[in-house]
Protein backbone atom coordinates (compact mmCIF):
# COMPACT_ATOMS: atom_id res chain seq x y z
CA UNK A 1 0.00 0.00 0.00
CA UNK A 2 1.13 3.49 -0.61
CA UNK A 3 2.21 5.96 1.65
CA UNK A 4 1.07 9.67 2.14
CA UNK A 5 3.58 12.43 2.08
CA UNK A 6 2.95 12.93 5.97
CA UNK A 7 4.35 9.80 6.02
CA UNK A 8 6.84 9.75 4.09
CA UNK A 9 8.34 12.60 5.34
CA UNK A 10 7.81 11.54 9.11
CA UNK A 11 9.28 8.46 8.06
CA UNK A 12 12.79 10.21 6.94
CA UNK A 13 12.21 12.54 10.13
CA UNK A 14 12.48 9.31 12.11
CA UNK A 15 15.06 7.53 10.42
CA UNK A 16 13.04 4.24 10.05
CA UNK A 17 11.92 2.98 6.89
CA UNK A 18 8.09 3.71 7.20
CA UNK A 19 5.21 4.81 9.77
CA UNK A 20 1.86 4.29 10.49
CA UNK A 21 -0.83 6.33 11.67
CA UNK A 22 -1.13 6.32 15.10
CA UNK A 23 2.29 6.02 15.59
CA UNK A 24 4.62 8.36 17.98
CA UNK A 25 7.74 8.92 16.37
CA UNK A 26 10.58 10.78 17.63
CA UNK A 27 11.40 13.55 14.77
CA UNK A 28 14.40 15.00 13.35
CA UNK A 29 13.30 19.28 13.40
CA UNK A 30 14.80 20.22 9.62
CA UNK A 31 13.29 23.76 10.89
CA UNK A 32 12.10 25.82 13.74
CA UNK A 33 10.19 29.26 13.65
CA UNK A 34 10.20 31.59 17.01
CA UNK A 35 8.65 35.00 16.91
CA UNK A 36 8.92 37.43 19.62
CA UNK A 37 5.24 36.63 21.16
CA UNK A 38 5.36 32.80 21.84
CA UNK A 39 8.81 32.33 20.95
CA UNK A 40 9.63 33.94 24.00
CA UNK A 41 8.26 31.51 26.80
CA UNK A 42 10.03 28.84 25.02
CA UNK A 43 13.52 30.33 24.97
CA UNK A 44 12.92 31.43 28.85
CA UNK A 45 11.92 28.20 29.77
CA UNK A 46 15.29 27.13 27.95
CA UNK A 47 17.68 29.14 29.81
CA UNK A 48 16.30 27.93 32.51
CA UNK A 49 17.56 24.21 31.45
CA UNK A 50 21.20 25.89 31.33
CA UNK A 51 21.72 24.85 28.03
CA UNK A 52 25.15 26.33 26.51
CA UNK A 53 23.97 26.04 23.09
CA UNK A 54 21.46 25.70 20.58
CA UNK A 55 21.57 22.15 18.93
CA UNK A 56 21.64 23.98 15.69
CA UNK A 57 21.31 27.48 15.56
CA UNK A 58 21.76 27.53 11.54
CA UNK A 59 18.26 25.76 11.41
CA UNK A 60 16.47 28.11 13.71
CA UNK A 61 15.11 31.32 12.49
CA UNK A 62 13.50 34.29 14.34
CA UNK A 63 11.46 36.89 13.07
CA UNK A 64 9.52 39.92 14.95
CA UNK A 65 6.33 40.32 13.04
CA UNK A 66 3.24 40.05 15.54
CA UNK A 67 4.08 42.92 17.70
CA UNK A 68 6.84 45.14 15.69
CA UNK A 69 7.35 47.79 15.64
CA UNK A 70 6.95 47.17 19.50
CA UNK A 71 3.79 49.18 20.66
CA UNK A 72 4.27 49.02 23.95
CA UNK A 73 7.27 48.86 26.43
CA UNK A 74 6.60 45.52 27.66
CA UNK A 75 7.02 44.42 24.05
CA UNK A 76 9.90 46.64 23.75
CA UNK A 77 11.20 44.45 26.32
CA UNK A 78 10.60 41.59 24.68
CA UNK A 79 12.38 42.38 21.29
CA UNK A 80 15.43 43.01 23.74
CA UNK A 81 15.65 39.35 25.22
CA UNK A 82 14.83 38.08 22.03
CA UNK A 83 17.34 39.83 20.46
CA UNK A 84 19.88 38.95 23.23
CA UNK A 85 19.12 35.42 22.55
CA UNK A 86 20.02 35.92 19.32
CA UNK A 87 23.21 37.14 19.59
CA UNK A 88 24.13 35.21 22.09
CA UNK A 89 23.51 31.76 20.78
CA UNK A 90 24.45 32.75 16.92
CA UNK A 91 21.24 32.49 15.71
CA UNK A 92 21.47 31.36 12.23
CA UNK A 93 18.82 34.29 10.89
CA UNK A 94 16.90 36.73 12.38
CA UNK A 95 14.51 38.93 10.48
CA UNK A 96 13.77 41.71 12.41
CA UNK A 97 11.17 44.48 12.25
CA UNK A 98 9.32 45.60 9.22
CA UNK A 99 10.37 42.38 7.23
CA UNK A 100 6.73 41.09 7.45
CA UNK A 101 5.05 38.50 8.32
CA UNK A 102 6.32 35.14 9.59
CA UNK A 103 4.55 32.67 7.20
CA UNK A 104 5.18 34.77 4.04
CA UNK A 105 9.13 36.11 4.69
CA UNK A 106 10.10 31.80 5.57
CA UNK A 107 8.72 30.52 1.82
CA UNK A 108 9.67 33.62 -0.01
CA UNK A 109 13.30 33.70 1.47
CA UNK A 110 13.68 29.94 0.72
CA UNK A 111 13.87 28.62 4.23
CA UNK A 112 11.09 26.06 3.50
CA UNK A 113 11.27 23.27 0.85
CA UNK A 114 9.87 20.31 -0.03
CA UNK A 115 9.61 17.13 1.74
CA UNK A 116 11.31 18.69 5.22
CA UNK A 117 9.92 19.08 8.62
CA UNK A 118 8.92 22.48 10.03
CA UNK A 119 7.72 23.45 13.30
CA UNK A 120 6.88 27.05 14.28
CA UNK A 121 5.41 28.53 17.55
CA UNK A 122 2.54 29.58 15.75
CA UNK A 123 -0.78 27.64 14.66
CA UNK A 124 -0.43 29.00 11.18
CA UNK A 125 2.46 27.63 10.38
CA UNK A 126 0.71 25.04 8.82
CA UNK A 127 0.48 27.73 5.84
CA UNK A 128 3.81 25.93 4.38
CA UNK A 129 2.05 22.78 3.09
CA UNK A 130 1.53 24.33 -0.13
CA UNK A 131 5.10 23.57 -0.79
CA UNK A 132 4.88 20.03 0.04
CA UNK A 133 5.97 20.65 3.33
CA UNK A 134 5.30 18.72 7.03
CA UNK A 135 4.70 22.09 8.82
CA UNK A 136 3.06 22.32 12.10
CA UNK A 137 2.44 24.68 15.03
CA UNK A 138 3.74 23.51 18.46
CA UNK A 139 3.44 25.08 21.88
CA UNK A 140 6.41 26.92 23.78
CA UNK A 141 7.64 24.17 25.68
CA UNK A 142 7.69 21.97 22.73
CA UNK A 143 10.06 24.81 21.01
CA UNK A 144 12.03 24.45 24.27
CA UNK A 145 12.48 21.02 23.46
CA UNK A 146 13.49 21.09 19.97
CA UNK A 147 15.81 23.85 20.90
CA UNK A 148 17.95 21.44 22.98
CA UNK A 149 17.39 18.79 21.03
CA UNK A 150 16.62 19.11 17.55
CA UNK A 151 13.80 16.68 17.96
CA UNK A 152 10.32 16.03 18.99
CA UNK A 153 7.59 13.60 19.90
CA UNK A 154 4.87 13.40 17.08
CA UNK A 155 1.70 11.34 16.47
CA UNK A 156 1.70 10.07 12.27
CA UNK A 157 -1.55 11.52 11.80
CA UNK A 158 -4.42 9.92 9.44
CA UNK A 159 -4.97 11.96 5.74
CA UNK A 160 -7.98 12.99 4.77
CA UNK A 161 -8.44 13.99 1.15
CA UNK A 162 -10.41 16.46 -0.26
CA UNK A 163 -11.11 17.48 -4.03
CA UNK A 164 -12.04 21.20 -5.01
CA UNK A 165 -13.57 20.93 -8.72
CA UNK A 166 -14.25 23.65 -11.16
CA UNK A 167 -13.29 27.26 -10.94
CA UNK A 168 -13.42 30.11 -8.69
CA UNK A 169 -15.89 32.62 -9.74
CA UNK A 170 -15.06 36.07 -10.34
CA UNK A 171 -14.74 37.67 -6.85
CA UNK A 172 -14.22 34.55 -4.86
CA UNK A 173 -11.04 34.02 -3.29
CA UNK A 174 -9.43 30.82 -2.18
CA UNK A 175 -10.28 31.59 1.66
CA UNK A 176 -14.09 30.77 1.33
CA UNK A 177 -12.76 26.91 1.72
CA UNK A 178 -12.37 28.25 5.50
CA UNK A 179 -16.17 27.67 5.71
CA UNK A 180 -15.73 24.11 5.40
CA UNK A 181 -15.44 22.87 8.98
CA UNK A 182 -14.32 19.56 10.78
CA UNK A 183 -14.53 17.49 13.58
CA UNK A 184 -11.70 15.01 13.58
CA UNK A 185 -8.60 16.20 14.66
CA UNK A 186 -4.99 15.14 14.22
CA UNK A 187 -5.29 14.50 10.69
CA UNK A 188 -3.21 15.43 7.61
CA UNK A 189 -4.93 17.63 4.58
CA UNK A 190 -4.66 16.85 1.39
CA UNK A 191 -6.25 19.32 -1.22
CA UNK A 192 -6.00 19.13 -4.91
CA UNK A 193 -7.06 22.79 -5.55
CA UNK A 194 -7.10 22.46 -9.49
CA UNK A 195 -4.72 23.82 -12.39
CA UNK A 196 -2.15 26.82 -12.14
CA UNK A 197 -3.85 29.39 -14.07
CA UNK A 198 -2.63 32.22 -11.84
CA UNK A 199 -3.78 30.67 -8.56
CA UNK A 200 -2.22 27.16 -7.72
CA UNK A 201 0.22 27.54 -4.88
CA UNK A 202 -0.98 31.25 -3.86
CA UNK A 203 -4.60 29.35 -3.31
CA UNK A 204 -3.07 26.34 -1.58
CA UNK A 205 -1.46 28.53 0.93
CA UNK A 206 -4.61 30.98 1.49
CA UNK A 207 -6.25 27.20 2.01
CA UNK A 208 -3.19 25.67 4.18
CA UNK A 209 -3.18 29.46 6.81
CA UNK A 210 -6.97 28.81 7.36
CA UNK A 211 -7.06 24.85 8.27
CA UNK A 212 -5.68 25.41 12.05
CA UNK A 213 -9.14 25.89 12.41
CA UNK A 214 -10.24 23.03 11.11
CA UNK A 215 -8.46 21.18 13.85
CA UNK A 216 -5.75 19.71 11.04
CA UNK A 217 -2.52 19.32 11.87
CA UNK A 218 -0.37 19.86 8.29
CA UNK A 219 -2.40 20.87 4.87
CA UNK A 220 -0.91 20.15 1.56
CA UNK A 221 -2.36 21.49 -1.55
CA UNK A 222 -1.57 20.48 -5.08
CA UNK A 223 2.19 20.91 -5.43
CA UNK A 224 2.64 22.58 -8.76
CA UNK A 225 6.79 24.11 -9.45
CA UNK A 226 5.96 25.29 -12.60
CA UNK A 227 3.21 27.71 -10.85
CA UNK A 228 5.72 29.30 -8.88
CA UNK A 229 7.93 29.88 -11.48
CA UNK A 230 10.53 28.51 -8.88
CA UNK A 231 9.91 31.98 -6.91
CA UNK A 232 9.65 29.23 -3.59
CA UNK A 233 11.85 26.61 -4.44
CA UNK A 234 15.49 28.39 -3.95
CA UNK A 235 17.86 28.63 -1.23
CA UNK A 236 17.59 30.98 1.12
CA UNK A 237 18.54 34.81 0.48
Amino acid sequence: MGKTISEKILAKAADRPEVFPGEIVEARIDLAMLHENTGTPAVMAFREIGLNSVWDPSRVVVIFDHNAPASTEIAAGLHKYMRTFVEEFKIGTFYDIQEGICHQVLPEKGHVLPGQLVVGVDSHTCTYGALGVFSTGIGSTDMTSVLATGGLWLKVPDTLKFVYRGKLPKGVSANLADKIYLTSTESSFYGLIGPCSGRGIEDGRTIDVLSWRWDLCTPYGHIDISCANNRYFRNPS
